[in-house]
């Protein structure tokens, strides 16, 4: 939705959800028609992608070094 291009996913739930859908267009006529409205949903993409992010960053920063990185840290085993 937010790039345009068609979802390429399916959602497999393990537990009961409850979930909407709505056709593009007719969310966009909506929203457009409706300024609150669009700010509050926005407003909620923002955040969740902003937490989506965050995670994505922590779960970078929780591995291990790549052995590139490790051998950019090693000593320098010339200077000795």
């Amino acid at each position: 939705m937010l790039s345009g291009a068609p979802a390429e996913v399916d959602a497999v739930t393990v537990e009961p959800v409850r979930a909407l859908r709505w056709e593009l267009a007719t969310l966009r006529q909506y929203l457009e028609a409706d300024s609150e409205t669009r700010m509050v949903f926005q407003r909620n993409l923002t955040r969740d992608l902003a937490g989506k992010l965050r995670r994505l960053g922590e779960d970078y920063l929780r591995q291990p070094p790549s052995p590139v990185e490790q051998s950019r840290s090693a000593p320098d085993e010339r200077k000795r």
